[in-house]
């Protein structure tokens, strides 16, 4: 496979970069549920922009087809630190104990997550609509597709099945078009 141009069109980068880096992931053994809590999200988005600007897509390429076998990603992947963080904090668990449930600590960071990409302010809410906020909250922690809405978050498609498997997806669509229930 030749060596894609770096001056390739963006909407083609766009498109291939993200299944490149859940790749990644995947080989790294980085969760889903573990990119999207740190930071708040802000990391794993900064990752996402990372790859996309990626100037070393071909060399990423030719590691997956394993003719670059010689190589880890730490040599050429921008995003390899985050990862080995994210694999760490799994291991260790979020809380600092070995073993813990990973979705414990992560509950109020999903529905937060999940309001900023939908263009909603988590901390405006927690004030203005404390109420509203607060069972937002309890039942994301009773939510039994965390997986799910990790993985949906993560691709960054905040859309994708939230009708089919979030609790939360009448009261959130309701404050997306302004209505305080």
């Amino acid at each position: 496979m030749g060596e894609p141009s770096n001056h390739r069109p963006m909407l083609i980068r766009y498109l291939q970069c993200p299944e490149l880096m859940g790749r990644m992931m995947e080989r790294t053994g980085v969760g889903a549920a573990e990119a999207v809590s740190v930071d708040g999200g802000l990391a794993w988005l900064e990752a996402c922009t990372k790859c996309i600007f990626c100037r070393d897509v071909g060399t990423c390429c030719d590691w997956f087809e394993g003719s670059d076998a010689g190589i880890s990603p730490a040599d050429f992947c921008r995003n390899s630190k985050f990862f080995g963080s994210c694999v760490e904090r799994s291991s260790v668990g979020l809380n600092g104990k070995p073993g813990t449930e990973l979705y414990g600590d992560v509950d109020s960071k999903l529905v937060s997550l999940r309001l900023q990409q939908l263009r909603l302010d988590p901390e405006y809410l927690q004030v203005c609509c404390t109420s509203v906020y607060q069972q937002l909250e309890r039942v994301c922690e009773s939510c039994k597709s965390k997986r799910f809405c990790a993985r949906d978050l993560a691709s960054g498609d905040v859309e994708a099945g939230m009708r089919s498997y979030c609790p939360n997806a009448p009261t959130i669509d309701a404050l997306t078009v302004n209505w305080v229930v």
